[in-house]
């Protein structure tokens, strides 16, 4: 079955290796946990047969969007409006699971609108909210929050080393105007970071750090991964593509520490990492830009 959803824009991440991971089942239940303008869905459809079924997560508006025109065109197609932690509600307590992806991190789609504010390449209001129909956007937070609130979110999320200093500077402009737009921000992050560090934009560090901040992003992946790994049934496959060495680091504590990985009876983990880690290919790093930094792992559910 054939669905138009991709944006030309809009190039999923090691595409055919995350499939590959899934070993996908015809008749299986699958979990696409961050749909985007899906891609990887609709290659999963691809290998579904008439009885799989797949449930489609994701909070941004647009997303939801594009899933529920997918789910009119194929009723193999479930859509779940939210967040990683919602997912033992959305799926409710009969769903089980033959697999499920996780591409963590930002979209496509969502960089190139600049009106959305995730992007330091062009200007527009600093929303950076992946549901920008609810909670606070990053304009609101920078205006609000104290130095050394700010100092601690570019430090703990961006790794950033002028942490205190961009702090410092974004306080003092705003006493005098506003932070509004992305372009107002980059001038900031210059005047302290004037020079590219490692081929990086100065910017890089801060824009992932205030954006993962406002959208709570690795509390959303610490609760989320236990809820799937619940659902997940034995030889049941889960996929995670990561993007920097926090997402990295996360996802493998969650796997290590969860009770839910966690086999009542002998203690030992529930899953069972499989193989190393797939990095994209040169091809693919090439002609994608988000895949530069990606990594896929895999993990089965053992009997």
């Amino acid at each position: 079955m054939g669905h138009e959803l991709s944006q030309p824009s809009h190039q999923p991440v090691l595409l055919n290796e995350s499939i590959h991971s899934l070993a996908i089942e015809p008749n299986g239940s699958y979990l696409d946990a961050t749909f985007g303008r899906g891609g990887h869905s609709k290659a999963i459809l691809e290998q579904l047969g008439h009885n799989g079924q797949l449930f489609v997560l994701d909070r941004d508006p647009q997303a939801i969007e594009v899933a529920r025109r997918l789910a009119e065109e194929d009723p193999r197609v479930t859509v779940l409006p939210g967040t990683f932690s919602c997912l033992d509600d959305l799926l409710g307590d009969q769903v089980k699971l033959n697999g499920a992806l996780f591409d963590l991190g930002i979209s496509s789609p969502q960089v190139d609108q600049s009106e959305r504010g995730f992007s330091f390449q062009q200007d527009g209001p600093i929303d950076m909210r992946m549901d920008n129909q609810h909670g606070m956007s990053a304009s609101d937070w920078l205006n609000r929050a104290s130095e050394e609130e700010i100092t601690w979110v570019l430090s703990q999320y961006g790794e950033e080393r002028f942490s205190s200093e961009i702090a410092k500077h974004i306080v003092q402009t705003r006493a005098r105007s506003p932070i509004k737009t992305t372009k107002q921000l980059v001038e900031i992050i210059l005047a302290v970071v004037p020079s590219m560090a490692a081929g990086k934009h100065p910017a890089t560090k801060v824009f992932q750090a205030i954006r993962m901040h406002i959208n709570d992003e690795l509390s959303e992946i610490r609760e989320g991964l236990p809820l799937v790994i619940e659902k997940i049934v034995t030889t049941g496959r889960l996929v995670v593509i990561s993007y920097h060495s926090l997402e990295h680091q996360l996802v493998s504590d969650v796997l290590k520490r969860s009770p839910a990985n966690t086999d009542s009876t002998s203690n030992k983990p529930r899953l069972k990492k499989l193989g190393q880690a797939v990095r994209a290919s040169r091809d693919e790093r090439l002609s994608n830009r988000r895949a530069r930094s990606a990594l896929l792992r895999t993990w089965e559910k053992k009997s």
